[in-house]
């Protein structure tokens, strides 16, 4: 009890302070004159209400309690409180406050930095923009400086060119001349090597064809052929095989400046050869076949329809042409072979026909077959002097028969 008297008689001290009686006591007496008599009445209750004893608070709680009795601060909290407004609260608040503005500030300033540096450098180091040169139609040596001052890389990639003048300078180039690019880009450069042939070679003894092929294989990478091959040619009757060039023009190791066509004679085979002619009556379809693979005679079929007691696909007759079973080479027998009407055995019987180029000498021909089931097969292989062509068949219903000459397809025909 002695503490609480001790408290209370120091918070009435600070309460009853002359000026702070006066001012509170002059402000009780305008407002009760001013005051209606419901007012008055609630003040004279208020007046009667007992006053309850001080609680045990901090310093700060019994301000307040001497704000709430008098109605307005006391002396002492007038620093800490005016016009409802805490003081010691907002500026605690803004301190606070204010510390975290200002580390958000500076973070934000580190940021901001940071990206700006990272700009910067990014600016600093990205390579700058260039204008691809024109280097086609240059030496190698001029267009890798070109490429050196615009600080871009080539590429080279070497290739055979139709003119020996063409050897070490740029044939064509990518990106093309005028593009921009970023400095260090990669230019590819197509750089002539030459001529892959800078002089004609000695045909005489090959066959044609295969000096055909060999010379198309050996400019297959250049846009011009230099040395070609004409499709008309002159043939003479020679000892030597069908097909042999015999002379040529221009003379071997000549040398080549521009494209040149050769001037080729060829063999068209021996004028007076003979062969036997094979007897085919009562052969078998394959039997057949495989005579016309092995023989030098060209065989003109043509079908009639199987007659009673005939097998499918028999040899019925022949025309030898020559005497006692002897003939030129190549020349034509007639064979007729019987044949059924529609599917026998599960295969369709019938003549393949069709009209080829005449040709100086025989040329290989074969045909081929696709069965709807099954791998592919060879049905037969001869040579012809072209003209007119007919091969019998007996191969499945819609197989595909495919004829080429001289290992390239000419035609394909599906087997109803």
């Amino acid at each position: 009890m002695a503490k609480k008297n001790s408290k209370k008689s120091e918070v009435a001290a600070e309460v009853e302070q002359p000026v702070a009686e006066e001012a509170v006591a002059e402000e009780v007496v305008a407002e009760q004159n001013d005051a209606s008599p419901a007012e008055e009445v609630a003040v004279e209750q208020a007046d009667a209400a007992p006053v309850a004893e001080p609680v045990e608070q901090a310093e700060p709680a019994v301000v307040e309690t001497a704000v709430q009795e008098t109605g307005k601060p006391a002396a002492g909290g007038l620093a800490n409180t005016a016009f409802g407004i805490n003081f010691r609260k907002y500026m605690d608040s803004l301190q606070h406050n204010g510390l975290t503005l200002l580390f958000s500030a500076i973070g934000m300033l580190v940021i901001m930095a940071g990206i700006f540096v990272a700009v910067f450098f990014l600016v600093l180091q990205s390579p700058e923009q260039v204008m691809v040169p024109n280097v086609v139609g240059e030496p190698l040596e001029e267009a890798l400086l070109a490429m050196q001052v615009k600080e871009l890389y080539p590429k080279i990639q070497l290739r055979y060119s139709a003119s020996a003048a063409d050897k070490g300078t740029v044939l064509e180039q990518d990106p093309p001349a005028s593009t921009i690019v970023k400095a260090g880009r990669r230019i590819n450069l197509t750089v002539s090597r030459g001529i892959v042939v800078d002089r004609v070679g000695n045909y005489v003894g090959q066959k044609v064809d295969d000096v055909r092929i060999s010379l198309q294989a050996a400019f297959s990478g250049m846009a011009v052929q230099l040395i070609n091959v004409p499709e008309t040619l002159m043939y003479r009757a020679d000892e030597s095989e069908p097909g042999t060039i015999l002379e040529q023009d221009p003379l071997p190791d000549t040398s080549i400046t521009s494209p040149v066509t050769l001037s080729l004679i060829v063999s068209s085979g021996p004028g007076n050869e003979t062969t036997r002619v094979p007897w085919l009556v009562g052969k078998s379809l394959n039997d057949a076949l495989l005579q016309m693979s092995r023989t030098k005679i060209i065989f003109n079929w043509t079908a009639r329809l199987l007659e009673e007691g005939e097998t499918a696909g028999t040899v019925v007759s022949q025309k030898v042409p020559g005497t006692d079973g002897q003939a030129s080479a190549y020349s034509v027998s007639e064979c007729v072979i019987a044949m059924p009407e529609g599917i026998e055995n599960d295969l369709s019987y019938g003549i393949f026909s069709t009209e080829l180029a005449a040709y100086p000498y025989p040329l290989k021909v074969q045909i081929d077959v696709i069965p709807p089931e099954g791998d592919s097969y060879t049905l037969v292989t001869f040579r012809h002097l072209g003209g007119e062509l007919t091969v019998p068949y007996a191969v499945p219903q819609f197989s595909e028969l495919i004829l080429s000459v001289e290992d390239k397809e000419l035609m394909r025909q599906i087997v109803r």
